[in-house]
């Protein structure tokens, strides 16, 4: 007579493979949103280059002052 245990069916196995694509599916949003977060190469060469830490500037975005504090001397 068969068994019908949820382990005996090997559960385990679709678990993982579950977990693992998960993983990957968030893994690779992941990295998309944090791309996102930089600054792109248009406004590093801009109006925000040379802007050294501690150092706050105004600039205009689609006619409104934008308010640019450079928090460290990581730019």
């Amino acid at each position: 007579m068969k068994s019908t245990n949820p382990k005996d069916l090997d559960c385990g196995f679709w678990i993982a493979a579950a977990a693992a694509t998960g993983g990957a599916g968030l893994s690779a949003i992941d990295v998309s949103f944090v791309a996102t977060l930089a600054p792109s190469a248009r406004a590093l060469a801009g109006h925000l280059q040379g802007l050294k830490g501690g150092e706050l500037r105004t600039v205009e975005w689609r006619g409104q002052p934008v308010f640019v504090l450079q928090r460290s001397n990581a730019l």
